[in-house]
């Protein structure tokens, strides 16, 4: 095997050994390239990168240069993972397929990459196609296709705190920070186009105008921004024992002087229509909730909700809930989540979509330079906050996390909602069936319309947990003995039916 590179007019030979051995005894022959692929220039970027060309040869496998199908393929240091890119009916594709470690007993040297094994044909199907460029609604893809772009451990249980990102979105950031590293002019226009490129999939899952949603870092910072944008005077009902940032940003403000808070409820009681009924009266003006409770996994209905308050502002937290239901968002004034959980979109992402009124009433009083209109013209001390959601961005949104959180929707996007939901739900009813079976109580035995992913199982005790977690398990404990297990779309069955077994000590 010899590398070739070439210089001007002349060809420079170098010896390369790359290929594995059981690849090229099926005749299988590899060559590192000395330029970018141009068939996925728009994908990953040219420099620091090594390509290698693996193909099988057409008839006589001695035949050189013969070739009766290839594969392009991205070899990372700093991951266990390989990555296949190829050229299919003109359309840039690519997969991710973990390194094949040679058989056991075979000689390696000491610090030896593993060896690449070549993708079969059923893992090229499920090739995730990708763009950092915006075009619309983004191009359907197969539930196959979608399972096949997350890698997360089978035994992960715990996408309420954090959920894994997809490959597809870990090489959009990867490029986009590749492309700040280089600052090529050329790729001035993509990073540009990412924070568009977000606010238009937002808009089309939320049902918010574009105009009405801004990018934010989290969701707690955001809820800070509308509890301190409230008018002067404002009446807020939020629940008790909710996550604290829907609880901290809404006592602060109250110490100000600003607003008037009541929080209501007990200890795992739901936020309903009729805990609302028995707290509401005319000073009321907004309600603080989150649409998922954090701990018992409970859905609000925001339809029951909006009936029961009527013109009062209503403020969701949605960050349990956000790419995981379907919902009508347009019923409440915010919408705040963060995208690294059910969006999986990693951390640092997230959005705030506010209803007409909503601009209307609430100031950006937490804002800086980047909600001002012409804030760079230093020597005017007239400008006003830019229009729309975007007069509460602190800064310039970051286009890298921009671009993550684009890539995590549109896979949400390309596969349907409906699916995922319809998804979890599945995986939902296994779990409680299982653990019903097994004389577990379940903690969130909720109608249908009423959960979303999280499931709330009690543990015998400290032994069980512990039995768990030593299995390898990720989930949340609270109380000691709730078990809080998070399931998504790509959670496995098997893993389901183990983590019962599991828990139920058989």
């Amino acid at each position: 095997m010899r590398l070739v590179k070439r210089m001007r007019s002349k060809a420079i030979s170098i010896p390369l050994f790359v290929c594995d051995p059981a690849d090229a005894g099926r005749g299988v022959t590899a060559m590192k390239l000395a330029s970018h692929p141009p068939s996925v220039n728009s994908l990953v970027d040219k420099e620091n990168t090594s390509w290698y060309f693996y193909c099988r040869p057409k008839k006589d496998e001695h035949q050189e240069g013969a070739c009766n199908e290839g594969f392009i393929v991205r070899r990372s240091r700093h991951s266990r993972r390989q990555t296949i890119c190829l050229a299919a009916r003109g359309k840039a594709r690519r997969v991710f397929l973990p390194f094949r470690e040679r058989a056991e007993g075979s000689r390696r040297h000491e610090g030896a990459r593993p060896a690449m094994g070549l993708p079969t044909p059923h893992q090229l199907r499920g090739a995730v196609r990708m763009s950092v460029f915006s075009t619309g609604a983004a191009a359907a893809i197969s539930p196959e296709e979608y399972e096949q772009a997350f890698v997360e451990d089978e035994r992960y249980f715990n996408f309420a705190s954090l959920g894994p990102v997809s490959e597809p979105v870990v090489a959009t950031g990867e490029r986009l920070l590749r492309a700040t590293a280089t600052a090529r002019p050329n790729d001035a226009a993509m990073i540009a186009a990412q924070v568009p490129r977000a606010l238009a999939v937002l808009s089309r899952l939320s049902g918010f105008p574009e105009g009405n949603i801004t990018l934010v870092s989290n969701t707690s910072s955001a809820l800070v921004q509308v509890a301190l944008g409230l008018p002067s005077g404002t009446s807020v009902i939020s629940g008790r024992y909710q996550f604290p940032a829907n609880v901290w940003p809404w006592r602060n403000a109250a110490e100000t002087g600003r607003i008037a808070l009541r929080l209501a409820g007990t200890l795992d009681e739901p936020v309903t229509p009729e805990l609302l009924h028995a707290h509401l009266d005319a000073q009321c003006d907004a309600v603080a909730m989150s649409h998922v409770d954090f701990r018992t996994g409970y859905r609000a209905d925001l339809t029951r909700i909006r009936e029961a308050i009527g013109d009062r502002l209503l403020i969701v937290d949605a960050i349990q809930a956000f790419g995981a239901v379907e919902e009508d968002w347009t019923l409440a004034d915010v919408v705040i989540a963060g995208g690294q959980k059910w969006m999986r979109a990693g951390q640092g992402t997230g959005f705030m979509a506010l209803s007409d009124r909503a601009l209307d009433r609430i100031r950006p009083l937490a804002a800086n330079w980047g909600g001002i209109g012409d804030s760079l013209d230093i020597r005017r001390d007239d400008q006003k906050p830019r229009p729309g959601a975007g007069r509460f961005d602190p800064t310039r949104p970051s286009p890298v996390l921009a671009g993550c959180l684009a890539q995590a929707l549109e896979l949400v996007e390309g596969v349907g909602l409906d699916w995922i939901a319809s998804r979890i739900q599945q995986r939902y009813e296994r779990l409680a069936d299982n653990a019903a079976g097994r004389g577990l109580r379940l903690l969130s035995d909720w109608p249908a319309e009423q959960r979303a992913g999280i499931a709330v199982i009690e543990a015998a005790g400290a032994t069980a947990v512990n039995r768990l977690i030593d299995a390898g398990f990720t989930v949340t404990i609270h109380d000691t003995n709730r078990v809080r297990a998070s399931l998504h779309a790509t959670t496995r069955i098997a893993a389901i039916d183990e983590l019962v077994e599991v828990l139920a000590g058989h």
